[in-house]
Parts: structure tokens; C-alpha cells; sequence
């Protein structure tokens, strides 16, 4: 380090120990989670209202991937719709709760879409559906947190979730990032509250007791996807704890259910 002075270098030192390599840069509008082992599951000595299929808490190794920052949003969909890579989802006529159809939802999160909606969307975009355990990472981070911010018990501060009245009293979703601080560790929004997010596995009932230390990806069959997160309906904060697990056939559609997309790191 020919010319560089004490001080340069000593600061130098100490960015390279802080993690001074952040690894690559995410694509707009994503966040990259790096690789590492995080905490998967409920712990009843720690977390409230653990639920049999979210059991045992477990230790799991995922490699780095890039994900939406936020719920991808109706006017996002309609770019996908007018390519003729996705069909319409249900619409404000079928069902009052669904955003499509309102001329003024657009930055709202596009819901009333099933598994294969969100999965065209997914591959459209040149992305794919996150895991359940890449999902459950990216809002809950590596220590495994009962919510994305921490501890404190979801409220309509943190999360749009039912609690006078759905959607926080407005009676449907919010745009998407309307609860900066329900922002996950990973800057993650709404990844409880707003609505339920498909993710890529099939699920078992039994899987986090049997699942692979490192990127499990659920089981190879099933007759149901697994959905994370909670939503606007939500009336418990103890339904949208990081680890909570949802399940419905993939082919369900309703207003509460929704999407984010995920992207592998690419190879060095």
C-alpha cells in the first residue's frame, strides 16, 4: 500500500472487517439477501401462538437471491397481462375485494390471483416464485424474528392487517410500502399484512420437521401451495408472525392473496 497513510489504511482495515464487500449489486426494485443460516419455524418458548405445522424451529442454510422489495402491484401485472404472458386476474365485477378493475388501485398490490397467475407473472419478469424458507428469510432475517421489525406485536403502525376494521378500517389493501416501519431487515415491505403471498412450494403439513438443512424447497408433490404472510383481513397479529403458514389449492384466487418474486444471485 505504497503512499497510503496510517490512517487510510486503518480505516481500509476496518470496512474489509464490517463487511466492506456487500456482494452484487440487486436488479431494480429487489433486494439481495446473502447466503447464510437463519432460523426457520415457531418457537413456543419465544414466539406466541405457534402453530403444529410451523414446528420444530430449525436452523437452515440458503443460498444468496435476490427478491421484490415489495408486492408486485397491479400496474406491474398489467404490463404482463398486455404482452399476453398472463391471464386477467378476478376483478372488481367477480368480487368487490379485487383491485383490478378500479382506475385508482394500480399502486396497490395485484390480489385475486392463484398460483399459476403469480408463477406466469414470475416468469415472465425473468424471475420465479421465492421459497417458503427464502420468503421466510427475507422478512424475518437471519435470527429468525418473530416479525419483521422484531418483537413488538403487530398493529396497523406496522402492518396493514384488520384491526378497526380490514385494511387497518379502510376496508381493502394499501398501496404497497405504506408501513415503512414494518420493513423487514432486509428492507422488505408488507411481507406481513397487505396480502398473502404465494410462494413456490407445495405443502406438507409435517415439512419443517423433515425438511434439508440447506435450500429446502419443499415437497416434490402436494395438492396445495403454501402462502406466507397475512394480510389486510388479518384480525390477529398472532396470523402474521413471520412463520406462519398458509395453504390453499393452487388454482385459489381470492382478495387477500397475492405475490413477490424472487431471483438467483448469478454465478461469479
Amino acid at each position: 500500500m505504497v503512499g497510503m497513510g496510517p490512517v487510510f489504511v486503518s480505516m481500509l482495515m476496518l470496512a474489509v472487517a464490517a463487511g466492506g464487500d456487500k456482494g452484487p449489486s440487486a436488479p431494480a426494485g429487489m433486494k439481495l439477501v446473502p447466503a447464510g443460516e437463519f432460523v426457520m419455524g415457531c418457537a413456543p418458548v419465544t414466539d406466541r401462538q405457534c402453530q403444529v405445522d410451523e414446528q420444530p424451529a430449525h436452523k437452515a442454510m440458503i443460498a444468496a437471491f435476490f427478491i421484490d422489495a415489495a408486492e408486485v402491484t397491479v400496474a406491474e401485472y398489467k404490463k404482463c397481462v398486455e404482452a399476453g404472458a398472463c391471464a386477467k386476474p378476478l376483478n372488481k365485477d367477480d368480487n368487490k375485494n379485487c383491485n383490478w378493475g378500479y382506475g385508482d388501485r394500480d399502486a396497490h398490490p395485484v390480489n385475486c390471483v392463484g398460483w399459476a397467475h403469480a408463477n406466469a407473472y414470475c416468469t415472465w419478469a425473468g424471475k420465479r416464485l421465492p421459497t417458503e424458507a427464502e420468503w421466510e428469510k427475507a422478512s424475518r432475517g437471519a435470527a429468525g424474528a418473530e416479525y419483521p421489525w422484531g418483537a413488538t406485536k403487530a398493529d396497523c403502525g406496522l402492518a396493514v392487517i384488520s384491526q378497526g376494521g380490514e385494511g387497518c378500517g379502510k376496508g381493502m389493501t394499501w398501496p404497497v410500502c405504506s408501513k415503512a416501519p414494518g420493513n423487514s431487515p432486509f428492507g422488505l415491505c408488507d411481507t406481513v399484512g397487505n396480502v398473502w403471498e404465494w410462494v413456490a412450494d407445495w405443502y406438507a403439513p409435517d415439512y419443517y420437521g423433515k425438511s434439508p438443512a440447506a435450500d429446502p424447497a419443499g415437497p416434490a408433490t402436494g395438492v396445495e401451495r403454501v402462502l406466507k404472510g397475512g394480510a389486510w383481513t388479518s384480525e390477529l397479529a398472532e396470523s402474521v408472525r413471520s412463520s406462519v403458514r398458509l395453504h390453499f389449492p393452487p388454482a385459489t384466487a381470492l382478495g387477500n392473496f397475492g405475490f413477490r418474486c424472487a431471483q438467483n444471485v448469478p454465478a461469479k
